[in-house]
């Protein structure tokens, strides 16, 4: 959350902060695939160039399993925004599908969907046997429960205000 806060403040300053200091259109168009609410397809345009950078390529300064490891955390990062993607718009995916959406194995898809469940980001249940991926939380049965004893009470309501109503029709009419 603070990531992705911090993206789209960064997204909107983006104007103010660089008048004078022109910003590479590489780096905008990165940083508009990931606050944008669709899947970025595995390899975008200019990841080749953005992973050569000197960040994330091996330098004087960084070893090169170091330098792997920035680039593997990039495609992890681009993995996990897609799954986010897929959670706001499916509630259940067959796995081979949200694989070939990701451009992933299926070993790789379950491990990334593992991994952000287990971290809390995402509500995840595979049905491993039907090959199905739910990314919505049943409600418990006492949610279940308040919210038709809720639809019952404004039921009844509607009921009564119908009732006075109708004898308010027919106090009218009779006299």
């Amino acid at each position: 959350n603070h990531q992705s806060d911090m993206m789209h403040r960064l997204k909107t300053q983006l104007p103010v902060l660089f008048k004078t200091v022109p910003l590479d259109p590489l780096y905008a168009n990165v940083l508009t695939l990931f606050t944008t609410h669709e899947i970025v397809s595995t390899p975008f345009a200019g990841q080749t160039v953005l992973e050569s950078h000197a960040s994330l390529a091996r330098s004087e300064h960084q070893s090169e399993e170091t330098a792997a490891f920035f680039v593997k955390q990039l495609r992890d990062r681009v993995v996990q925004h897609n799954l986010r993607v897929v959670a706001r718009y499916y509630t259940r995916i067959r796995s081979l599908r949200l694989a070939a959406l990701l451009g992933l194995s299926y070993d790789e898809l379950e491990v990334h969907l593992s991994e952000i469940a287990s971290g809390g980001d995402l509500y995840v249940k595979i049905d491993r046997p039907a090959g199905i991926v739910c990314f919505h939380e049943r409600p418990q049965p006492e949610q279940v429960l308040s919210d038709w004893a809720s639809d019952v009470g404004k039921m009844l309501q509607l009921m009564e205000a119908t009732c006075h109503i109708i004898n308010r029709e027919n106090m009218v009419y009779k006299v």
